[in-house]
């Protein structure tokens, strides 16, 4: 599980370093990426700010016993989340944009090592850290219903949570660039 974490972590910022220097050094109009939509980065502050609300609140850790308190905070959050995802894979992507193959080989003429496993050249890799949020934030959700949530598995949520959610935010955020 660490592995998977530590895998997706690197994947978005290799992929935005290597389109950063591309960009930098390439005089052409060709975009990589999807336009930067204002209404997707404010969904997201929101939905960040939402989900580490929640978890201040279950910092010491939480009794099954209290979780409908707490119900209407999961609800909102997936909520948003689902929301945003959709935003983003609505999202219009650019006019031709590259195979995945020729962005493999501008990666390898500038020195970029090329990702384990690399995304399709269409897929957006906040969607995809979007819907890890949420799948994470479900499987809090259904873990406090059942048992509550100790201490550590509230850090141990968080801390998978803000990983995908600081990916999210980078990507989207680099869009406005």
């Amino acid at each position: 599980m660490l592995s998977q974490i530590l895998s997706w972590a690197r994947r978005p910022a290799a992929i935005i370093a290597a389109l950063l220097f591309i960009g930098g050094t390439s005089a052409c109009t060709v975009h990589f990426a999807p336009a930067y939509d204002q209404s997707i980065a404010d969904g997201l502050t929101a939905a960040s700010k939402d989900i580490q609300t929640l978890f201040a609140s279950m910092s010491t850790g939480v009794p099954a016993a209290t979780y409908s308190s707490r119900q209407d905070a999961y609800n909102k959050i997936i909520g948003e989340l689902a929301t945003i995802e959709q935003q983003i894979k609505v999202r219009p992507d650019p006019a031709n944009p590259p195979s995945q193959q020729e962005i493999n080989q501008l990666l390898q003429q500038h020195g970029v090592p090329l990702p384990a496993v690399p995304a399709p050249a269409s897929a957006t890799p906040s969607a995809g850290s979007v819907a890890h949020v949420a799948d994470t934030i479900a499987t809090m959700k259904t873990q406090d219903q059942s048992g509550g949530l100790h201490v550590d598995e509230v850090k141990a949520f968080a801390g998978q949570s803000n990983i995908y959610l600081a990916q999210a935010i980078a990507y989207e955020t680099f869009l406005k660039r």
